[in-house]
């Protein structure tokens, strides 16, 4: 499934690299796509969406639909 998210409080390279991995952790096959200049996170993945939210936000970050 693809998923879109926005993701705002996004500021840096670290970021993208902590969400990316905190999907990656889930799915190893996920494919995921940031824009900071939109604050969007594009996901496609086998996993269920609030399993993406969840670890998304685990990681301290504010997921928006």
């Amino acid at each position: 499934m693809k998923y879109q998210f926005t993701i705002k409080d996004m500021i840096c390279g670290h970021c993208e690299q902590a969400i990316t991995n905190a999907v990656k952790a889930l799915d190893s096959g996920a494919v995921v796509e940031i824009d900071r200049t939109t604050d969007s996170v594009t996901v496609n993945t086998i996993e269920p969406r609030d399993n993406v939210v969840n670890a998304i936000t685990e990681e301290g970050y504010t997921v928006s639909e």
